[in-house]
């Protein structure tokens, strides 16, 4: 992910389609662009107040829940660079879908074969 100025210089409040998300900061050459945390997403949707500021320094990685509201406030100068891994569990994901918090329907195993761990899609899913 990149952030310039006249470009991307935020993102706004969100929660990620995994479990754990992992945020490295990348680039030296930047100023601004802390980022803040809310509420869990499941108990949201109107609480935008009380948020928790964290300092991205160059070379350090953030973990956290991928459900913990999030955002990053506008750079102020320079070109930021952030590594994002989104960590996902299928059998996490299998019983509750994390965007939609339902019990998914229609799952198709995916072939032995294939890479990864085994990750169950829903039918018509990519």
């Amino acid at each position: 992910v990149s952030y310039k100025i006249d470009q991307d210089v935020d993102l706004d409040y969100h929660y990620d389609n995994a479990e754990i998300t992992f945020n490295v900061s990348l680039g030296d050459q930047f100023e601004g662009g802390d980022l803040y945390f809310g509420t869990m997403a499941k108990a949201h949707r109107t609480a935008f107040s009380n948020f928790t500021f964290v300092e991205h320094k160059p070379t350090i990685g953030v973990l956290h829940r991928a459900q913990h509201l999030h955002g990053s406030e506008p750079i102020t100068s320079g070109e930021r660079y952030n590594l994002i891994i989104w960590m996902r569990s299928s059998s996490k994901r299998s019983q509750l879908c994390p965007m939609c918090w339902q019990t998914p329907e229609c799952l198709v195993p995916v072939d032995s074969d294939s890479y990864g761990d085994g990750m169950i899609k829903l039918i018509g899913s990519i």
